[in-house]
């Protein structure tokens, strides 16, 4: 199932607000090199808030979202938006990513993926 053009765009509209991250007041010099390190060739503008159309805008059947979040009742207030926009069945799927280390491994950038 194709979104609507008026879903695309109220999407779009919904994280149009969103500023890029700062990475250098957001995080330490300790956490911007473990950043850095685990992106490896890719920049973390890669993590700022976007939205990609697959496989195009015109012909969508799949929307990502990416965003950053820093508080959870920012999830809530995303999931209510999106289910005012979406008038068709969908699914979200959510990529977490997170800083963390343990007594093995050295402070990294994690991705586990959860599905709601």
């Amino acid at each position: 199932m194709k979104f609507f053009r008026f879903e695309k765009e109220k999407l779009r509209d919904a994280i149009a607000h969103k500023k890029p991250m700062d990475y250098q007041k957001q995080f330490s010099d300790l956490e911007n090199d473990a950043l850095m390190a685990s992106l490896k060739y890719a920049s973390p503008a890669y993590l700022d808030s976007h939205i990609q159309y697959f496989p195009s805008y015109e012909k969508a059947n799949r929307i990502e979202l990416t965003l950053s979040i820093e508080d959870y009742s920012e999830v809530e207030e995303l999931i209510r938006k999106i289910h005012k926009i979406v008038l068709g069945r969908y699914e979200i799927l959510c990529d977490f990513w997170f800083l963390s280390s343990s007594k093995t491994n050295p402070l990294a950038l994690q991705y586990p993926r959860y599905e709601n």
